[in-house]
Formats: structure tokens, C-alpha cells, sequence
């Protein structure tokens, strides 16, 4: 991985960030998608583990606290 570059997409809700993943996943097989982790409950049709990690605001912090988080807000 020492030539490893991570691709950060971020925009706000419904502009298309999910429609761009799929195809750069398409496009490009050997990238790696990194699911994120949310205090918010789950939106219609979204998937645990899927789309994101559920988490409880306690599992969360826990989870900064260890140093499971790369960044966090």
C-alpha cells in the first residue's frame, strides 16, 4: 500500500455521492470503499453495514476514545 491514495467524497445529502462511488467501484475493481459510521438513525432503505455503521452516541465515542476513528465531527 505504500502507493495508496485515499479519496475522500463529500457533498450534502442527495447531490449523487452514492451514484459516484458505484461507478468508480465499477470502473476501478481494485478500490476499496470505506463504510462511515453515524449517531443517526437509519434512513428508508438503508442497510447496516452497507451504507453506513449505526452506531449509539456511546458506541461512538468509545470507538474515538480507542482510536478506531480516522477523523470524526
Amino acid at each position: 500500500m505504500k502507493n495508496s491514495l485515499l479519496l475522500v467524497i463529500s457533498a450534502p445529502s442527495g447531490t449523487g455521492k452514492t451514484t459516484l462511488c458505484e461507478k468508480l467501484l465499477e470502473r476501478f475493481p481494485e478500490i476499496k470503499f470505506s463504510v462511515s459510521a453515524t449517531t443517526r438513525p437509519p434512513r428508508e432503505g438503508e442497510k447496516a453495514g452497507k451504507d453506513y455503521l449505526f452506531l449509539s452516541e456511546e458506541e461512538f465515542r468509545k470507538k474515538v476514545d480507542n482510536g478506531e476513528m480516522i477523523e470524526w465531527a
